[in-house]
């Protein structure tokens, strides 16, 4: 962000812009749930209209916020809220939340840090591999973080 395009942001205490959202004017919990389940269901189709589950997900932002902020488990929420788990529509929940362009934010951090983040994190990689009895579970993390810092 340069600093012509630097503007004020009310943030509650978490670094939040919308922590809790809210309930858009002519919305009702019915029309939350509708909201809902036309997203579970759009998301079963191969191929969906992208400006439609955008629009739903603006929507029931405000839904989201709520079984998120419930402490929902994650195993849930992924079940619940299906695009919210994916990349694009991830990044617009962050932005709605945040206040700012998370994506853009985070890959021009990557730009600019992003060898000293390899750096820093392969040796640890290697370290962590190499100091665990290797379970399932271990490798799977191991191999998540390490796709990710080499993608």
């Amino acid at each position: 962000m340069n600093k012509e395009s630097k503007e004020l942001r009310v943030i509650d205490g978490l670094g939040c812009a919308n922590y809790k959202g809210q309930l858009p004017k002519g919305e009702t919990a019915q029309s939350q749930a509708g909201h809902k389940e036309a997203l579970q269901l759009l998301f079963q189709r191969d191929h969906c209209d992208e400006d439609e589950v955008v629009q739903l997900c603006s929507l029931s932002y405000y839904s989201q916020r709520i079984d998120i902020n419930s402490m929902m488990a994650a195993a849930v929420l992924v079940v619940e809220w299906l695009f919210l788990f994916k990349e694009q529509y991830f990044f617009n929940h962050a932005q709605d939340l945040l206040g700012f362009d998370v994506e853009t934010r985070l890959n021009n951090a990557l730009q600019n840090k992003g060898t000293r983040l390899i750096t820093f994190l392969v040796p640890r990689l290697v370290q962590a591999a190499s100091a665990y009895t290797r379970s399932p579970s271990q490798c799977a993390v191991i191999g998540l973080v390490a796709h990710f810092v080499f993608v």
